[in-house]
């Protein structure tokens, strides 16, 4: 993994050099959840569902030959995490606590020869690097978890088509799964086990304009 970022960072220097970007917008309704890990006799913890979220942000694609391009930018993500508590003999809990994050992606895209006319096809690989700017929980009763990491890591898989509807302008849409990498709770409440693990996921419908 640590050998792949260094390949995108490498990609990135050297395309940023020699290539001028194509600057876009983009704008993403998102499902969030997260995946959680947690083995114990005496509570069973869960994931309890997923939200609606809408990312959006600034993009810049560097065109490295028709069929390959590195992709950055910096978009704006709100996540949720949630968990549902169920201690032996009681009954259950729920949890929900609400974060936001700037993503920075590293990653590649490959293109498709025309699908139709001036239309092309993309895979998107790669990783995003991610800085937490808010976190809260959705009610003050909920203390389970009392801090979250102040960063976070997803790999990134995505498919989608480009339109070049001329004028400088292409139109693109598609389909983008981010899988978290790594626990994004740092400190949980007292008397909880420290081997809670919770990674955060979306899965993202993307649209958005390049010029």
């Amino acid at each position: 993994m640590k050998n792949f970022v260094v390949l995108l960072f490498i990609i990135a220097i050297g395309t940023s050099a020699m290539a001028q970007p194509k600057i876009g917008l983009t704008f993403s309704p998102s499902l969030a959840l997260n995946r959680v890990q947690f083995d114990s006799d005496q509570v069973k913890i869960t994931n309890n569902g997923a939200g609606v979220k809408f990312k959006f942000g600034l993009i810049a694609d560097f065109e490295i030959t028709d069929t390959y391009a590195f992709s950055t930018g910096i978009i704006y993500a709100p996540k949720r995490v949630g968990f549902t508590i169920e201690p032996t003999g009681s009954p259950a809990e729920n949890e929900v606590y609400r974060s936001q994050y700037l993503q920075i992606p590293l990653t590649m895209k490959l293109f498709t020869t025309e699908v139709m006319p001036d239309v092309k096809g993309f895979f998107q690989l790669g990783i995003l690097a991610e800085v937490k700017i808010f976190s809260e929980a959705l009610d003050e009763s909920y203390t389970m978890v009392e801090k979250f990491k102040p960063y976070d890591a997803s790999f990134i898989f995505g498919i989608g088509a480009e339109h070049d509807s001329g004028a400088s302008s292409v139109l693109y849409a598609a389909i983008v799964y981010n899988r978290g990498l790594i626990n994004a709770i740092s400190q949980v409440e007292s008397g909880v086990t420290d081997d809670l693990i919770t990674k955060l996921d979306m899965i993202s419908l993307q649209l958005g304009i390049k010029f």
